[in-house]
């Protein structure tokens, strides 16, 4: 199945331009934190202990008509994307990675829509057959390639990033999963490429359906491949 790298169209940027008032960040469910202690790459499989209070979110006041489907914005989302109600709705029907939606209300001009933010917890490391998987590892700058290395498992490439991390950059060639369950929509999160994907089927029934901004890039034949042996 073809997969595609997905995300906001960037022609609409930003529609969220901010967290709101900085005196507001000292409040422990502020969106802020949330994504400093579950958005980096830490490796973890854990459902985070709470949602993130999204109230603050600043909507670019430029915005003429309704938010799009996938907003873009300046504030820091990964692992997922702040979206309305109506592709939640659509996403509902398909097979995602284990996530979570977190309700916000996104106001324009005093009206007011129910979005949400698909957040994806945790990683498919376990899953990924590394010796077929290799790791292309870069200078910091990206420019250069140092070397291609593939691992008996997922531990060791653990073990290999984070004694390397602060001084190269880590993508994969190819990505094998080992698993009967093919997912619609997933990201992978071990490596600084926090890309999400999604299947052709998904692809479509976005572009039918209509949903607004999103931006979908065509990835290499095989690129990922499900492999249920």
């Amino acid at each position: 199945m073809q997969y595609y790298s997905t995300s906001s169209d960037t022609i609409s940027y930003p529609q969220v331009k901010g967290f709101g008032e900085n005196i507001f960040i000292t409040d422990p469910n502020h969106i802020y934190h949330f994504l400093e202690k579950y958005t980096m790459l830490d490796f973890s499989l854990s459902v985070p202990e709470r949602g993130p209070n999204l109230d603050y979110l600043k909507i670019n006041p430029q915005i003429k008509k309704a938010p799009a489907d996938i907003l873009s914005e300046q504030i820091g989302i990964s692992k997922g994307f702040l979206i309305s109600e109506k592709l939640k709705l659509i996403l509902e029907n398909f097979n995602l990675a284990p996530h979570e939606f977190y309700p916000c209300r996104i106001c324009l001009k005093g009206e007011f829509w129910d979005y949400f933010y698909l957040f994806f917890y945790g990683h498919l490391g376990e899953k990924i057959d590394f010796s077929c998987s290799p790791i292309i590892v870069t200078n910091l700058l990206g420019n250069k390639i140092i070397e291609k290395v593939t691992f008996p498992a997922f531990q060791e490439y653990q073990l290999f990033y984070l004694e390397n991390r602060h001084q190269f950059l880590f993508k994969f060639e190819k990505i094998v999963i080992n698993s009967s369950t093919i997912f619609d929509m997933f990201g992978v999160f071990i490596t600084q490429d926090f890309s999400i994907f999604s299947s052709e089927n998904l692809k479509k029934a976005i572009k039918d359906l209509n949903i607004t901004n999103v931006w979908f890039k065509e990835l290499k034949e095989n690129y990922i491949v499900f492999d249920s042996k």
